[in-house]
């Protein structure tokens, strides 16, 4: 079981606030979700769930599906990456 929270700098000025889920046991558990902050952010949005079938598994960022609320339940022996922010105006949390 593993979370992680980063910041990524595009080249074009752009932000991304990103979360990363490591589940390794063997039964899905629950995480509890960093408070994304600032508004200019927006939601936590889920860009890939390894435990979802494709084509919902792994989504173009633009279609990405806004995560509701502050836990995110991972399936057993999967991957999940949220982010936060893209554009300009996105800017990290102090």
């Amino acid at each position: 079981m593993f979370a992680q929270r980063g910041v990524y700098r595009g080249v074009a000025g752009e932000s991304l606030l990103f979360h990363l889920i490591l589940n390794a046991y063997w039964e899905p558990l629950d995480f509890e979700l960093p408070a994304v902050g600032d508004r200019s952010w927006g939601p936590w949005r889920r860009w890939i769930d390894t435990f979802l079938d494709l084509p919902q598994g792994i989504v173009p960022w633009q279609t990405a599906a806004s995560v509701p609320g502050d836990i995110y339940r991972a399936g057993p022996h999967f991957v999940v990456v949220l982010f936060a922010g893209l554009g300009p105006e996105a800017r990290p949390v102090a």
